[in-house]
């Protein structure tokens, strides 16, 4: 499959698959790498959706259900930082960065789907050729550890980030590798050993952010996907491969039983130690008291403007996480 095209409405379109895989190949080992090319790809698909073009085919009714299902959540940060922030009268810069990269990341979208250029298959790739990469630079170029924990990071990520955007890429190369029939074997075992590249990667930071939702994820899998051999084969391989890797890193396997530790120990009574796992507890406890104050508008960002402290929050939340709950942020992407 080509990925350039003479013509000149393809032509576009392959710039922008051009653009887009050269995303997942640097984007953990370079600096802003990520940004630039969201932000120069999100500039070629507004040229190529506003460019005059013959009208495509109908699509099914369940293609144009899941494509307005994307298009609804790249677009939905945006709407409600917009609309909390209006309700504030408070319009800081900061606030609409990430949201505005998921803009851009709609508007890719939108520029793919409404090619008829089926150049997908080149973007996937890439992601698995980007996780080999990876492991290769974190080997033997760009070892960063904390001196203290033996952490993996790198030079402008910490290791939470590190830790679950890799293993956010091997998934995704796993997948790939096991629901794309089309596939020769020799490609589907790269595809699965790239994952298992991006999966040891995110071990080795030690994060165990993201992994407990691994279980969910293949529930969903099989269910979007009918049972059948592939689905059953997608378990039988999945399971084993992500247990195994959290067999040989036996650090993150200490920090998930230090994880249930802490949380069978946290009582909702009392002044709670700040522990890892109990301070999230602690902030999530904060954070509904401050969401039934205000479900709405929100607060925007707190270590600019911090609230006042939920008066009943104080009974559970030491003086030390008092003072600087607001200024962290509540370390956590939902919250």
């Amino acid at each position: 499959m080509k990925i350039w095209n003479s013509n000149k409405g393809a032509s576009i379109v392959s710039v922008l698959v051009v653009i887009v895989c050269l995303g997942p190949l640097f984007a953990l080992t370079v600096k802003s790498w990520l940004s630039s090319v969201f932000i120069i790809a999100g500039l070629v698909s507004i040229i190529q959706i506003v460019r005059p073009k013959p009208r495509k085919s109908n699509i099914s009714s369940t293609e144009k259900r899941w494509a307005l299902l994307m298009g609804g959540v790249l677009i939905a940060p945006l709407l409600t930082i917009t609309i909390s922030a209006v309700l504030r009268n408070d319009f800081h810069a900061a606030q609409f960065d990430v949201p505005t990269r998921f803009l851009l990341a709609l508007f890719v979208f939108i520029a793919l789907k409404q090619s008829k250029n089926d150049q997908i298959d080149h973007i996937l790739t890439t992601i698995s050729i980007g996780n080999i990469f990876n492991l290769l630079y974190f080997l033997f170029l760009g070892q960063l550890f904390r001196p203290a924990e033996e952490r993996l990071t790198s030079q402008f990520m910490d290791s939470i980030m590190l830790g679950y955007l890799s293993l956010t890429l091997g998934v995704m190369s796993i997948i790939i590798g096991i629901y794309h029939s089309e596939l020769s074997k020799p490609v589907r075992i790269f595809h699965f050993l790239a994952g298992t590249a991006g999966l040891y990667i995110s071990a080795t930071t030690q994060s165990r952010t993201g992994w407990p939702a691994l279980p969910f994820l293949l529930i969903i899998l099989l269910y979007l996907q009918p049972v059948n051999k592939r689905a059953v084969f997608a378990a039988f391989i999945f399971i084993p491969l992500v247990s195994l890797i959290i067999l040989i890193n036996t650090n993150l396997g200490s920090r998930f039983h230090t994880a249930y530790t802490e949380i069978a120990n946290y009582s909702i009574s009392g002044v709670q130690s700040d522990t890892s796992n109990g301070t999230r507890i602690t902030f999530w406890r904060i954070a509904i008291e401050l969401i039934a104050q205000s479900p709405v508008s929100g607060y925007g960002d707190t270590a600019r403007t911090p609230p006042d402290f939920p008066p009943l929050a104080k009974s559970y939340t030491s003086n030390e996480l008092q003072a600087v709950v607001f200024k962290w942020g509540f370390h956590n992407e939902y919250l």
